[in-house]
């Protein structure tokens, strides 16, 4: 047996691998963690296809006690970083579907709450915690589709050089970039839908960045320091994961339509449906 052989990883035990799943969502998840991180490291064993659902799903819809989902971030960010070592070592997720994808895009909105301005004192702990524990969920399902794609997209540019165009090159079947450049609307659609998530992201949390904190303020009266900075921290991260996946659905369209990275085409096409939904929510602003 070769070298290259050996060092093939083999899949998990069921036994074993019922084990996992189980640690990963009980009350102790990082035992779950930590055993599957050395099996993988040590052992050089791999997850089946059933446990990496499992925790795309955790990462979905939150951990489940007999069929309820509940909000637990440890397990969260334990399944964050066990799909980030993963995805890091070539293993596969997916296939993701357009629809799939556009859920995980969505998870700062479709499950946040909003901050009304006239929030009394009784309802503002409540509202703001519900806040910081949605941006947490949507923070580690933005982290996970950008950290996906740009590994699957790592050796795609790699081949196509300062100068994207179809070279021949094709994307793995079970990617995010074919399901993109597949789906109805093409390309050029998904560069738009990635855009509008991106912008009602901004526009529904950017003041937790934007705005500094003023504890004499009338929301600083009933905002504690460590909460705004929880609702700041993980905005940040959602923002943050939105520009590394707008920047990677820009480079697919530039790429498929053969044009250079700087073209306006692309440019306008962002700008455009951030001013559009902009005029589209301006009763959210209060504008």
């Amino acid at each position: 047996m070769t070298e290259k052989a050996q060092k093939l990883p083999k899949m998990l035990h069921s036994s074993l691998l019922n084990s996992l799943g189980r640690a990963l969502n009980s009350t102790e998840p990082h035992v779950g963690a930590d055993l599957l991180t050395h099996m993988f490291v040590v052992h050089n064993k791999v997850p089946t296809d059933s446990l990496k659902e499992g925790l795309l799903d955790l990462l979905k819809h939150g951990p489940k006690c007999e069929g309820t989902a509940f909000y637990d971030p440890n397990r969260m960010e334990l399944a964050t970083r066990c799909t980030q070592k993963l995805i890091s070592s070539d293993q596969s997720f997916g296939p993701i579907s357009w629809h799939g994808l556009e859920l995980l895009l969505s998870m700062s909105i479709n499950e946040g709450a909003i901050l009304p301005s006239n929030l009394s004192t009784t309802d503002a702990l409540p509202t703001v915690r519900k806040i910081g524990q949605s941006l947490h969920r949507a923070s580690c399902a933005l982290q996970f589709v950008s950290h996906l794609l740009s590994h699957q997209l790592k050796d795609v540019m790699k081949s196509a050089g300062d100068l994207p165009g179809r070279s021949g090159n094709t994307y793995d079947s079970g990617s995010i970039a074919n399901g993109l450049v597949r789906q109805s609307s093409g390309v050029r659609g998904a560069l738009k839908t990635v855009s509008m998530w991106n912008a009602k992201c901004w526009i529904r949390h950017g003041h937790w960045v934007l705005n500094s904190f003023d504890p004499s303020s009338p929301e600083g009266l009933y905002l504690t320091r460590d909460l705004r900075n929880r609702c700041r921290a993980e905005t940040n991260r959602c923002l943050e994961s939105f520009g590394v996946i707008t920047s990677l659905v820009a480079w697919i369209f530039c790429y498929e339509e053969g044009i250079a990275l700087d073209d306006d085409r692309c440019a306008f096409i962002i700008r455009d449906k951030f001013l559009k939904q902009l005029e589209q929510d301006k009763k959210e602003l209060q504008i």
